[in-house]
């Protein structure tokens, strides 16, 4: 968020990369390969999928990550993507159904559930309208409304 700093994910680890000097510092190994990879509104956290079946949040400082989702459904060759309020991530189960995890609690409810492969989700600066990607035969642009717990 301040423009300092790439996160990059590439095969088996995490790395942050300085812009200005080309310095790439490793932040994370993995077991596995996977993609999906996001950053915090705030820009102080990463999200992604540490294991085939494991998603989790870590500091940008570094530090251990910490399991917010642990489930043989996670297509962790999809997305990971951070919710505005910076304490919700959206993620995809079952290559078709998108996924939302409050990170405090661990609560998660299913969004939607979509005909084809989800591949990748993208929310409005406001929280209230997601777009999202689907791999299927055809096109179609829909737009969800009223999904969201009304704000106070």
């Amino acid at each position: 968020s301040d423009g300092q700093s790439i996160y990059v994910r590439h095969l088996k680890k995490i790395n942050r990369l300085d812009p200005a000097t080309g310095e790439q510092t490793e932040l994370h190994r993995f077991q596995s390969d996977s993609v999906g990879i996001d950053i915090s509104p705030d820009g102080s956290a990463l999200a992604f999928y540490m294991e085939l079946q494991s998603l989790v949040v870590m500091p940008v400082a570094g530090g251990e990550p910490r399991e917010v989702v642990r489930s043989n459904q996670l297509n962790s060759r999809a997305f990971v993507t951070w919710m505005p309020d910076g304490e919700n991530l959206l993620y995809c189960k079952n290559t078709s159904e998108l996924w939302q995890v409050h990170l405090a609690t661990g609560t998660e409810r299913q969004i939607t559930k979509v005909n084809g492969e989800l591949l990748r989700a993208e929310v409005h600066p406001d929280g209230r309208q997601i777009a999202f990607t689907v791999q299927q035969a055809g096109s179609q642009l829909w737009v969800m409304e009223n999904f969201l717990p009304k704000q106070e």
